[in-house]
């Protein structure tokens, strides 16, 4: 099948009747791989239900300077600036995508 690639940090995009799922701030917060996967398969069923099957929202920044600063404009999206929880929950998030049937892609 054809790739059906949406950009959706929290939920999907341009469609009708979505989620708005927590941020993925709010969701490392919790410091609970457990919440973090549930939530990865709560946004990947309804990807999947959607008709996408390739999500372009897992933002870690840890690669961009603006995640070392509290004011740093996309924060908010990834699962902050520690190396160690953004890799733990970013690695939840994507087992719950991927047994949703849904590829996750990192930012």
């Amino acid at each position: 099948p054809a790739a059906q690639v949406e950009g959706s940090p929290l939920g999907v995009r341009f469609a009708d009747f979505a989620s708005a799922f927590p941020a993925g701030i709010n969701a490392a917060a919790t410091w609970d791989p457990g919440l973090i996967q549930a939530r990865g398969a709560a946004m990947g069923a309804e990807h999947n239900g959607k008709g996408v099957n390739v999500a372009l929202g897992l933002m870690t920044n840890m690669g961009e300077p603006t995640c070392l600063v509290a004011a740093g404009g996309r924060n908010w999206e990834g699962f902050g600036a520690d190396p160690f929880l953004s890799g733990a929950a970013t690695a939840a998030s994507i087992k719950g995508y991927q047994a949703s049937g849904v590829i996750a892609t990192v930012k």
